[in-house]
């Protein structure tokens, strides 16, 4: 048949043919699927959501009306604000959000010299033992988690300065932890951890966890590489049988005129 493609099948309307055309549509479409591409694509969304959640926990992003609120914390950061307290481990400390404050948002500048140390890890879990390790700019997200009531904080501050006259900080630390700080760990749980608890960072880890999971059966990207490696076996499987699947020139379809001639 002069300037035709040979195939006789689909010259008299033959649909198996359209039915093979779509099965080699498909076997392209399982050989091209990448499980690497798609985790790391979900990595990187992912990842973005997660630091973001974790900056909001952790104080890391103030999350204070500039107007209205702003100012509490503003004003525990200075102990320039504090004229009466004169204890010379009060003077070295400046208490903020986070040391490790996103500088892209609102952020309450740290007024010490002696370096972002104060987390509970140096510290040791306590904030009454000053050392060089545990002072400078302290990290009061974190810090506060350590006392389950204000009362508590109150007392540890109180051995932290214990010259008398830092009172009016103690007050408003213990205001700040009332009105502030509790409530909002226990919502957000700065320090919560896998598997979840009520706070909100740990289920976000958990979750994190879960998707990011290769190595178990209950991971998301364990489950994209299996898929990955079912869809290779398909392929596999079906271009074995190419000779007869083969849309033009294949037995089940090979009604083609060209290959006769």
């Amino acid at each position: 048949m002069p300037f035709g493609d040979g195939n006789i099948v689909n010259s008299v309307g033959g649909g198996a043919t359209a039915g093979l055309n779509n099965l080699t549509s498909v076997i392209s479409g399982l050989g091209s699927f990448s499980a690497s591409n798609y985790t790391t694509t979900l990595t990187s969304s992912l990842t973005s959501v997660f630091d973001l959640i974790s900056a909001y926990t952790k104080g890391q992003i103030t999350d204070l009306s500039q107007t209205n609120d702003f100012s509490a914390l503003t004003t525990i950061s200075n102990p320039a604000n504090y004229p009466l307290c004169t204890d010379s481990n009060f003077l070295a400390d400046s208490w903020v959000p986070s040391i490790n404050q996103w500088t892209n948002y609102s952020s309450i500048p740290c007024k010490a010299t002696n370096g972002n140390t104060g987390t509970p890890t140096p510290c040791g879990n306590v904030i009454t033992t000053v050392s060089a390790s545990c002072s400078g700019c302290m990290d009061t997200t974190l810090l506060m988690t350590l006392y389950n009531t204000a009362g508590n904080l109150g007392t540890a501050l109180s051995t932290r300065y214990p010259t008398g006259t830092c009172t009016a900080f103690i007050n408003d630390m213990e205001n700040v932890w009332t009105n502030y700080y509790s409530i909002k760990n226990t919502a957000l749980a700065p320090t919560d951890a896998d598997p979840p608890n009520t706070g909100l960072l740990g289920r976000a880890l958990h979750v994190k966890n879960q998707i990011f999971d290769n190595a178990t059966s209950a991971g998301v990207f364990y489950s994209l590489y299996q898929i990955q490696t079912v869809f290779s076996n398909i392929v596999t499987n079906l271009n074995a049988i190419n000779s007869l699947t083969d849309p033009n020139y294949g037995l089940l379809a090979g009604l083609n005129c060209k290959v006769f001639g």
